[in-house]
């Protein structure tokens, strides 16, 4: 299932409307559902910075754990490197559909500011560690 194609149950999934204000709109457009009626598929879906679908190498099924809904999504990689995500139309959870957190929750694992090792406090201050020292002094 793409964005943009035809679902299997001949609804028309289109890519996410995000609005360039997160803070205020954080969820995006929003899909009006009647009593009674089918919840429509929507693909969200949300790529690195000047990559296109063509520019994806795989796509991985996975599942969203950023909050408890467990969401279906796939994972976008190139490189060896996650660089989005999609809703997947044929999960019965989402349908499709993202929360602000999933759709771009990803990001963060290519940040700058990233912490790549664990950091204990000597003195006051925050110091590099070890796992083994980390944990060790968690436990």
């Amino acid at each position: 299932m793409h964005p943009g194609r035809e679902s299997q149950r001949g609804l028309v999934a289109v890519e996410a409307a995000m609005s360039s204000d997160r803070i205020a709109d954080p969820w995006g457009e929003r899909t009006p559902l009647a009593a009674g009626g089918a919840w429509p598929v929507r693909v969200d879906q949300t790529l690195s910075d000047g990559l296109s679908e063509q520019d994806v190498d795989r796509w991985v099924q996975s599942a969203c754990v950023l909050c408890s809904n467990g969401c279906g999504l796939d994972i976008a990689v190139r490189d060896g490197r996650m660089v989005g995500v999609r809703g997947r139309a044929e999960d019965r959870v989402n349908q499709g559909r993202l929360g602000p957190k999933g759709l771009f929750g990803w990001q963060a694992n290519h940040a700058p500011d990233r912490l790549t090792r664990p950091l204990v406090r000597r003195d006051g201050n925050l110091v590099p560690a070890d796992w083994d020292t980390a944990m060790g002094l968690l436990v």
